[in-house]
């Protein structure tokens, strides 16, 4: 992934969904099965501590569009007002060869470079926390999130991070769901974690455009996320998509 940690293959989240054993099979068999699970989606999902494992890169959730029935209910999609949101800084340079222009908040700064990432923007140069991180990874067949496909794509992404919830043992302290700012069409999820004994919140955001899966990340100290999560959601609605440079 260019600017994205490694997400796990469909053939393994395909055989992690089938691994159940027979009601026939012997107590002892079933234990074994689900330890061959675990130890699958964990290898799957790497040992780094970056986000995320779950795997949409198939595209299955964008094959639904005119199959109503095979589609999940569709959900409510939060709409953030954007006459609220904290206001930007001056755009980068086109990122992901041409395809993403991007700014900071006003008076963040840029984060330390990283090939595992594609921007990082911090409040302070001396203090990782609060920070927002943009990574990039490929969705098959060039497709791109939609109203008619958001209700597959938030089931899909939620059901893979309960099974990587399962092998890393963590939870979601708020569920996939669809959210919408200004043009910006995505989901946001959040998960705490703990890094050098520091306790933190992380909140993502996500989007399917032309086949890039691009994601926003930002991290706080627990307990200061609604403090900071605007400037998250401004980040969001000022991205501006377009077709690669030549």
């Amino acid at each position: 992934m260019a600017g994205g940690s490694q997400i796990a293959s469909a053939g393994r989240h395909f055989f992690a969904a089938n691994m159940g054993v027979s009601g026939m099979a012997s107590r002892r068999r079933g234990a074994l099965g689900s330890r061959l699970v675990a130890f699958v989606l964990l290898v799957a999902s790497g040992c780094g501590s970056s986000q995320p494992a779950a795997d949409v890169s198939q595209a299955d959730w964008a094959k639904s569009h005119d199959a109503a029935s095979s589609a999940p209910a569709q959900p409510t999609i939060e709409v953030i007002d954007t006459a609220k949101l904290n206001p930007l800084g001056d755009p980068l340079a086109a990122l992901d060869d041409g395809r993403l222009t991007i700014a900071p908040p006003a008076d963040w700064v840029l984060g330390p470079r990283n090939k595992d990432r594609l921007a990082m923007f911090q409040l302070e140069p001396d203090d990782a926390y609060p920070s927002i991180m943009l990574t990039v990874s490929e969705v098959q067949d060039a497709v791109s999130l939609s109203a008619e496909n958001v209700a597959a794509f938030v089931a899909e992404l939620q059901s893979q991070l309960e099974a990587e919830m399962a092998a890393k043992k963590f939870t979601l302290a708020e569920p996939v769901k669809g959210l919408q700012i200004g043009d910006f069409l995505g989901v946001q999820y959040m998960r705490t974690a703990v890094a050098k004994g520091t306790r933190l919140e992380r909140c993502f955001l996500e989007t399917v455009q032309a086949g890039r899966r691009y994601q926003l990340e930002m991290r706080t100290r627990a307990g200061s996320l609604h403090r900071f999560r605007p400037y998250l959601y401004a980040v969001a609605a000022g991205m501006k998509f377009g077709p690669a440079a030549p």
